[in-house]
């Protein structure tokens, strides 16, 4: 089964006053504008299929450690086929996080197509089953280099918050979605790569 925790958010109690007489607008403004304004459509508020998990966004443990904010896996404009796959900061965007697909399971460990949650016809993929070979976006076919093993790796304090860490291995070759070098900057690449125990093969 797949879990992610949630994310915390911060509420803080408003001023009586305020409180009430926002309250009061916000009555009014719905009872105007109810019959005017239509439902969102369930697609847009989950893209993700009914079969799939998501969608999520996945942080590095090294690059938002290091840096002090969420560092996450992102796709490179113009987001089509062989659009590359690379660290940015977190804003948000569906262009940064991924419809999960069951493909399959071996023992513990489940495994996914990582469906772009911009273009769900794309999907997370290595080329070639060689190490150092960035990851990209191609269209999805369950092929050799699309298919990840959801691998958990114990917890992760990021940034003051404690995550269940996991570890993305490629299911034919067994590498491991890697950062390039180790680094943290925006723009650095990921990649297929040997599985090394740092956290820069670590995702939350």
């Amino acid at each position: 089964m797949l879990l992610r925790p949630p994310q915390k958010s911060v509420i803080r109690p408003p001023r009586r006053r305020l409180a009430a007489v926002l309250s009061a607008l916000v009555l009014a403004v719905t009872a105007l504008a109810a019959p005017l304004v239509a439902a969102p459509s369930a697609h847009a508020a989950a893209p993700c299929a009914a079969d799939e998990y998501g969608p999520y966004w996945f942080g590095n443990v090294n690059a938002s450690r290091t840096r002090g904010t969420t560092v996450v896996l992102a796709i490179d404009s113009p987001w089509g086929n062989w659009s590359k796959a690379y660290l940015w900061s977190y804003n948000n965007d569906n262009r940064q996080k991924f419809c999960l697909r069951p493909n399959s399971s071996t023992g513990d460990v489940n495994y996914y197509q990582f469906r772009y949650a911009a273009n769900l016809d794309l999907c997370l993929t290595a080329p070639t089953l060689a190490a150092g070979q960035r990851l990209e976006l191609l269209s999805c076919n369950s092929s050799l280099g699309q298919v990840w093993g959801w691998v958990p790796n114990g917890t992760a304090i990021v940034n003051g918050v404690t995550w269940a860490a996991i570890r993305f291995h490629e299911r034919s070759s067994g590498m491991c979605m890697d950062v390039y070098g180790g680094y943290t900057g925006n723009g650095t690449a990921v990649q297929l790569f040997t599985c090394k125990a740092g956290d820069h093969q670590r995702w939350f």
